[in-house]
């Protein structure tokens, strides 16, 4: 799992950081711009990107989305 944060997204970095340090335990990446986030044609924050061990996008998950439709495409992927 990585997170990515896009900083032209949010309200700034600081603001960022702190969500971060708050919230979050893994380790966070920061895009460059908005290069990642254009590249899986995020809508929104946060979006949850599914990637299956071939390199292939198999779910895309905008901030509306139910946790139990992510968990169900990731269970598929990892199979």
């Amino acid at each position: 799992m990585l997170t990515i944060n896009v900083t032209s997204r949010e309200h700034g970095e600081e603001e960022a950081l702190k969500y971060q340090e708050q919230f979050l335990t893994e380790p966070v990446l920061k895009d460059n711009g908005r290069e990642v986030y254009d590249l899986y044609e995020c809508e929104g924050v946060p979006t949850t990107i599914i990637i299956d061990k071939e390199g292939q996008v198999v779910g895309h998950f905008g901030d509306q989305a139910e946790f139990v439709s992510i968990v169900h495409k990731l269970s598929e992927a990892l199979n």
